[in-house]
């Protein structure tokens, strides 16, 4: 079947992306505290919301269990990746990992680091406002990536959406809309155009 086809390459891309990931973890080194602030060591409660109009967002166990293989090699100790789907189309991903004890997402050396080392595309993030949480973009060969390092847990958030996802800043807004507790609901969210 067409979908369980594309599912399984859109996983085995986040497999590949996930070890991307970890490494540049890896390469980011650990960072200090910054501010005295020190942010919970635990992964958010609630990253999506139950229901999502229009979307599908799935916890893959698979990717996050690989995910966790890799702690000895890298800077995170577990996360979760979530693939988003609109119908039969894939549309993107969304990966949160924890990062290990002594490393502080916070630290902007570790934020730039990652953020030089998922740039595969050499052009640099660009920073995104999203109500009042920070968030970093950058096109990366034929995926948007969406960087946050949410400031109430030591994690970072990766969101990989493919470029003809019409929806992608706006789907990204509404999950850390979400998880910040301001602004619209994600359920409220509605297509604007759906998959190009």
């Amino acid at each position: 079947m067409a979908v369980t086809s594309q599912v399984g390459d859109v996983v085995r891309r986040l497999a590949a992306l996930t070890m991307t990931i970890t490494a540049a973890v890896v390469l980011a080194g650990c960072g200090g505290s910054t501010n005295g602030h020190s942010p919970s060591q635990t992964l958010p409660p609630t990253v999506v919301p139950a229901t999502l109009t229009g979307y599908q967002i799935t916890q893959q166990p698979s990717l996050s269990r690989q995910l966790a293989s890799r702690r000895s090699q890298s800077l995170v100790t577990s996360g979760d990746v979530y693939v988003i789907r609109s119908g039969a189309t894939v549309d993107g991903s969304l990966q949160v990992s924890l990062f290990k004890s002594g490393v502080n997402g916070q630290d902007p050396s570790v934020e730039r680091d990652i953020g030089q080392s998922l740039d595969s595309g050499g052009q640099g993030f660009q920073v995104e406002h999203v109500g009042i949480a920070k968030v970093l973009v950058a096109q990366t060969g034929d995926v948007l990536l969406y960087l946050w390092f949410p400031p109430e847990h030591n994690v970072m958030e990766v969101f990989v959406m493919r470029t003809g996802f019409a929806d992608a800043g706006r789907l990204v807004r509404a999950i850390v809309d979400y998880q910040i507790g301001v602004g619209p609901t994600p359920a409220d969210l509605t297509p604007a155009g759906g998959s190009a």
